[in-house]
């Protein structure tokens, strides 16, 4: 404990050079094994070929995911790409394009 005065003390003083400096969160989410189909500068989302296949399926699946915001597609993307096996790969393309399925429903209304 270091005392600063007479009524105020201190724990946990580091100097200047041991203080780690964090980043900002967005480059703490960045990573270099999406870069491939994510730039996160010019904030572009590039489908992997069997996101697009089975999106391509029904064209107004593939619109609606067009209209999407950058940071939604991104989400979807980095879901997909995170998946371990390619049978949970598989899920997770097929849940992304039944939800833009059911969207399309939903404006049709």
């Amino acid at each position: 404990m270091i005392s600063l005065d007479d009524t105020w003390s201190a724990v946990r003083f580091k100097k200047a050079n041991e203080v780690k400096k964090g980043g900002s969160k967005a480059e703490k989410q960045k990573r270099p094994e999406l870069s491939k189909y994510i730039n996160y500068e010019m904030k572009i989302v590039k489908l992997p070929e069997d996101v697009s296949k089975i999106l391509s399926k029904d064209k107004n699946a593939k619109k609606i995911f067009e209209s999407l915001s950058w940071s939604h597609k991104r989400e979807y993307i980095e879901a997909i790409l995170d998946a371990k096996s390619s049978e949970t790969r598989l899920k997770r393309i097929q849940k992304l394009a039944q939800a833009m399925s059911s969207q399309k429903d939903q404006k049709k209304k």
